[in-house]
């Protein structure tokens, strides 16, 4: 008889902690609003250069209130492509020598924090300029 009484209230146990996380659960659940959605940024990418299928394009990218460069490379050919890279603003090196592999029809983007470039109040990205060899 103990151990029926013991049966009885391990799944009585049992149920009580499913439902409660269960109403764990849904009380977790986080629905975006309209407002979220409508948050989200579109990047407009700058063309800087092209070269034989590999194109390097520039846009300015905000955080944590202020403004930095952000690099994409995009290959539009039908293999990969490895190159490196150069980052020049109004003549003067800011990044050298950098290599990247991109696969076929792919593109990525480079921001990374121990390459961060601000960029000032109305900066030109004309005033970037950005070098490609390849492989």
């Amino acid at each position: 008889m103990k151990s029926r009484i013991t049966s009885k209230l391990i799944l009585a146990i049992a149920t009580i902690g499913l439902w409660v996380g269960n109403l764990n659960a849904k009380s977790l659940c986080i629905k975006p609003t309209l407002s979220e959605i409508n948050s989200v940024k579109t990047e407009k990418w700058t063309l800087n250069t092209s070269q034989d299928g590999l194109k390097a394009y520039l846009t300015v990218h905000e955080e944590a209130g202020k403004a930095y460069l952000k690099i994409k490379f995009e290959n539009t050919n039908d293999s990969s492509l490895e190159f490196n890279w150069s980052l020049t603003h109004k003549g003067k090196t800011l990044i050298s020598n950098q290599n990247n592999k991109i696969e076929k029809l792919n593109s990525i983007e480079i921001f990374d924090a121990t390459m961060l470039v601000p960029v000032s109040n109305n900066e030109s990205l004309n005033n970037f300029s950005i070098s490609i060899t390849r492989k």
